[in-house]
């Protein structure tokens, strides 16, 4: 199981403000949407990775993901912003996992060896 230490060790400077309670916490609820005995010797990456997006969305940068797309425009006078709402089946696919590059990392490594859809349990999922 890796630590806030692993994370902030992998990516200097980005969790310095997180706490070992904080991390702890969303490490264990990473550590419940993978299965160790699926992802094998890439286990340590995955939640790596799914814990740095995680804490990165809700404690680094709440919101971060909320945005509804790419900017598809912007105006300067009067401010203006325009988001890009279509999204590819993929990008749906993935939801927010698109929305740091932690997580577009984690789904490049859930990939690597997923053969088959995730399975729903309850309120979560499973990645077989």
């Amino acid at each position: 199981m890796i630590t806030l230490t692993d994370i902030q060790t992998r990516f200097p400077g980005a969790f310095d403000a997180v706490t070992e309670g904080q991390a702890s916490l969303v490490i264990d609820e990473a550590a419940k949407e993978i299965v160790e005995d699926v992802w094998g010797n890439s286990y340590d990456d995955g939640l790596l990775y799914l814990s740095a997006h995680l804490l990165t969305l809700f404690v680094v940068s709440p919101g971060v993901g909320g945005g509804g797309g790419p900017v598809s425009s912007r105006r300067v006078g009067d401010v203006a912003v325009t988001f890009a709402t279509t999204r590819s089946a993929s990008e749906i696919a993935s939801g927010q996992f698109g929305s740091t590059l932690f997580g577009q990392r984690y789904l490049q490594l859930r990939r690597s060896f997923q053969g088959g859809p995730s399975v729903p349990l309850g309120n979560s999922s499973v990645v077989y």
